[in-house]
């Protein structure tokens, strides 16, 4: 693949007066790798206006990659006040190392001959970076440079206090240099760096247009200065932020006015951290002789995170103090569906072209204002091959080293969707929305989400609600209908279905009409994907697939995510670890959104006046907490929105509360702290697991029945190296919590548990007595369940007597390594027997163990990815007479699939697409012989191959 030079530059269109402004910077990092590559020198010349180098221009560069020791390291002196140079005798004499510029100047001499050979297309430079706490190698903070022994990462060790850290090469300690010390040793280097690069008579002093003087001195943890427990050498020195504001100073007196001067940061969207780096920015401002011209947003986002509003909301703090703000390391971290295949790329370029979008739109819309200066956007890299989120990393923007194409061009070089979101938005595919489906057992539309579309002609706001048996979708369309004009809801969770509702049918209502669209069946907490269709005469307009298509494809479908509705029960308990009577009549409250754990757990909730009571009980084989990130370790976190506003970024009243199995806390929010908080943990004797039990103070609300206030409940699960591996979670998908109440659920507060009709009716006979006692009904639908074999959800409950059987579905085998599974016609679990009659969505997705399948008789529905990628998988027995529907992507890539008995003698409705994509020709799928043609057409549509026997 070429590059293509026939689409517009990038630079063409952003900085210009409809984008950034004529003299914004649109940039791009490239490291040495990426400079030999041609075609990537090609895309940074023809799109960008500068360029930021990734290494070439930090102090573990300048040192010679000598991050273990100083001993290969040429020395030489200058006099302590002035920095020239001086013999080793002088009595102002200072030992500094000799500076290497080999790497940064050859990258930086390819620059150079662009802009003397291309005058009206220049390319300026941002250096990067002068004073950091990381890639700077400890022996550059002990007296006299002392050979400290460190790992490649050139990470600091610093395992003991007074200033001393033991030198493990020498078997001696290395004593610290003095602050002092590192005063002149931190002017030298800025001088020295400064007037090689930019000083008049530097062949480079028209190069750069400004320079990184500090980078990443704020907290993630607290949210004020990063100190010698987070691995700066710098504040373990000095004890303070002077290092800081000396840095500015420095730089100040050695660069030329000309060169702008930043603070550049990560997580800079974050409400604490906001807070924290306003606070250094106006620290440096007041500093005499500091200058600090503009605010770096370093921008490592997720597909996910952050809104929109809290971009907003940092770009106008840091413009209250400085400037200029500028998005100088942007790249957008893929979502957890992304796994890097072709089956997920367009779905996953398409979610991120938007956020692209959206970020753009922001910054251009800010940047419009007056106080504000938006002044460029640098991309961390050019093509996706080259990213440094391809591995795993635990530094700003950390990865986890799964599939990622965080940029704007792909690994072959070609312009993704990414790159029109800002070049011409109108080529990019329908955007797939998010719509939250909130449960409502007693069909209420009261707590529901509202969503809407519409055009000149017709606009239409729509709230979806479900409980255990139905979907329900309230419309309120606007405008002139007739009776032949209509409103209808596509559905699609395998199978499509759809409900319609005619114009001459709808209600009346204040300022429209209004329908209500119900969809039969079972519903639980999950995803699907749905879409909303307005027709007036011959035009229509949707709300999500905008070509049109819904009733050829689910494609642009917008995403249904059932989200669950929590009514807590007023009551109060002691916090002691024992199970007071009140917490039996609390509702239990399943978490259900697995993101990589293997724990599983349900919680209880109740409250007063005083407080908010949770008890969790967590199922977790191993325990840790080994990590020195609080999140990390296993652990409950709950978080707390009292007025449930639901706002992008932490106000006062919103809280995260953490605490792990040894009942240690920690707490996010302002008012989130251990004097509001009371909380016992309990691990059982077999340490498989442990429970939760915490109070937490209201401090906003007054708490009463019928408040509603924002919810989310987590665990944190960690393996056996003290790496968290993923959450269970109650509400939310995003993970986003820490950063954003708007994600968190909602939870209602209710009177007093109705008391249970114990009586006991005694018949008595003769000397016989006969006791009757009442069934007690099984868990709700959306409870998780389990026996030894998998984890179930509840799609219909059931009761202890048997008079009523509940209804399953499987979500995930707790044998990975199976080789053979059977899922049962039915199960009993706690004395409530369950119909098994679904296999969730990805329930065994890359077992790559399973050879053997076996489906019992009572499965109607196996869903979209539930075996795929089972590359052993060899056969599989459908014992079901009543399976209707085989969902998309099934039992792709199950390449060694040879054998598929089916017994329904009723046809398949719905095989859905790609089913059996990659299952080989030679498989043979037997069907009941007079449904032969008919199944031949109905698998044909999933993708399959081989033979219907």
């Amino acid at each position: 693949y070429g590059v293509q030079m026939d689409i517009p530059d990038l630079r063409s269109v952003v900085a210009t007066e409809e984008g950034l402004g004529e003299d914004a910077y649109v940039g791009c990092a490239v490291t040495g790798t990426e400079t030999a590559d041609e075609k990537v020198m090609q895309l940074a010349t023809k799109h960008f206006n500068a360029v930021t180098l990734g290494n070439e221009l930090k102090l573990d560069c300048m040192l010679g990659y000598n991050n273990a020791s100083s001993k290969d390291v040429e020395f030489t002196y200058v006099n302590k006040n002035t920095f020239k140079a001086c013999d080793e005798d002088d009595e102002n004499a200072m030992k500094v190392p000799v500076l290497n510029y080999k790497n940064a100047e050859e990258r930086l001499d390819m620059f150079l001959k662009w802009n003397e050979e291309n005058p009206d297309k220049q390319i300026k430079v941002r250096g990067h970076v002068l004073v950091w706490h990381s890639q700077a190698p400890g022996w550059f903070f002990k007296k006299d440079y002392a050979g400290l022994f460190q790992d490649n990462t050139g990470a600091p060790e610093l395992k003991t206090s007074d200033g001393v850290t033991e030198d493990k090469e020498n078997g001696t300690y290395a004593e610290d240099a003095t602050k002092e010390e590192m005063d002149r040793r931190q002017e030298w280097y800025i001088k020295t760096m400064l007037e090689h690069f930019t000083a008049p008579g530097s062949k480079y002093e028209n190069l750069f247009y400004g320079w990184d003087v500090v980078n990443e001195a704020v907290s993630d943890n607290s949210g004020t200065y990063r100190n010698a427990k987070e691995n700066s050498r710098w504040w373990n020195i000095y004890k303070d932020q002077s290092f800081i504001t000396n840095a500015f100073v420095y730089a100040n007196k050695y660069a030329p006015k000309s060169l702008k001067l930043y603070y550049n940061d990560y997580n800079e969207t974050v409400a604490t951290k906001v807070k924290g780096i306003v606070k250094l920015l106006e620290d440096v401002k007041a500093t005499k002789g500091a200058r600090i011209d503009g605010c770096g947003m370093q921008a490592h986002y997720g597909i996910d995170n952050p809104t929109m509003g809290q971009v907003e909301a940092a770009v106008r703090a840091y413009s209250a103090v400085v400037d200029e703000v500028m998005l100088t390391e942007l790249d957008v971290k893929a979502s957890s569906e992304y796994d890097g295949t072709k089956a997920t790329r367009v779905a996953e370029y398409t979610k991120q072209a938007y956020f692209y979008k959206n970020l753009y739109d922001t910054l251009v819309k800010l940047d419009k204002e007056e106080g504000i200066n938006v002044s460029g956007i640098v991309v961390w890299g050019t093509v996706d091959k080259y990213s440094w989120l391809n591995d795993s990393n635990n530094v700003g923007g950390a990865a986890n080293g799964g599939a990622q194409c965080p940029l704007l061009f792909d690994s072959n070089y070609q312009a993704k969707p990414a790159y029109w979101a800002f070049v011409d938005a109108d080529k990019l595919e329908p955007y797939i929305q998010n719509v939250f489906v909130v449960e409502s057992a007693d069909g209420s539309f009261d707590n529901a989400n509202t969503y809407s579309f519409g055009n000149d002609k017709v606009t239409c706001e729509f709230s979806p609600i479900w409980d255990a048996k139905k979907l329900t979708v309230k419309a309120l369309v606007k405008g002139k209908l007739a009776d032949t004009d209509k409103v209808t809801l596509y559905y699609f969770d395998g199978e499509t279905k759809k409900a319609e509702v005619a114009a001459k049918d709808m209600k009346a209502v204040e300022g429209g009409y209004e329908a209500v669209l119900t969809l039969d069946g079972a519903y639980a907490v999950g995803e699907a994907k749905l879409d909303v269709v307005v027709s007036v005469g011959e035009d229509k307009v949707a709300f999500n697939d905008v070509k049109l298509t819904q009733e050829e494809s689910d494609q642009y479908y917008a995403n249904a995510n059932f989200r669950p509705f929590a009514e807590i029960t007023k009551g109060t308990v002691k916090i002691d670890g024992e199970v007071d009577d009140a917490w039996k009549d609390a509702v239990t409250v399943p978490l259900t959104i697995n993101l990589g754990s293997n724990v599983t757990a349900e919680a209880k909730l109740l409250w007063d006046e005083d407080n908010l009571y949770v008890k969790a009980d967590v199922v977790d084989p191993v325990l840790n907490k080994d990590s020195a990130n609080a999140y990390e370790q296993d652990s409950v976190e709950v978080f707390i929105d009292e007025n449930n506003h639901k706002s992008d970024s932490y106000e006062e009243d919103d809280k995260q509360y953490r605490i792990n199995y040894e009942n240690t806390q920690s707490f996010s929010g302002d008012k989130c702290v251990a004097d509001n908080v009371k909380s016992f943990a309990v691990v059982p004797k077999d340490g498989k697991g442990y429970s939760i039990e915490a109070a937490f103070k209201w401090t906003d609300i007054k708490a009463a029945e019928g408040s509603l206030i924002g919810l989310e409940l987590q665990v944190n699960d960690a393996d056996e190296s003290g790496k968290r591996i993923g959450t269970l979670s109650w509400y939310d998908k995003s993970g986003m919590g820490w950063s954003a109440p708007s994600v968190f659920g909602t939870a209602k507060l209710v009177g007093e548990a109705k008391k249970a009709d114990n009586k006991v009716d005694e018949k008595k006979t003769d000397s016989k007595t006969t006791v009757e006692t009442k069934s007690v009904d099984g868990p709700k639908v959306g409870t998780k369940v389990e026996d030894k074999k998998f984890n179930y959800v509840v799609t219909k409950a059931g009761t202890t007597d048997g008079k009523t059987v509940g209804e399953v579905a499987v979500v995930a085998s707790k044998n990975k390594k199976a080789k053979a599974v059977t899922v049962s016609a039915s199960v009993t679990i706690d004395g409530v027997k369950y119909n098994v009659t679904e296999i969730k969505a990805k329930a065994f997705y890359a077992n790559k163990k399973l050879t053997k399948v076996t489906i019992g008789k009572n499965v109607k529905k196996i869903g979209s990815k539930a075996f795929a990628k089972c590359t052993s998988l060899k056969s599989v027995n459908c014992k079901s007479n009543k399976l209707t529907t085989i969902g998309g992507s099934a039992f792709a890539g199950d390449k060694k699939l040879r054998t598929f008995k089916m017994k329904s003698n009723k046809k398949l409705k719905s095989v859905g697409k790609k089913a059996f994509k990659g299952v080989s020709k030679k498989c043979k799928f037997y069907v009941p012989k007079k449904l032969k043609k008919a199944y031949k057409k109905t698998l044909k549509k999933g993708g399959f191959k081989g033979k219907i026997k």
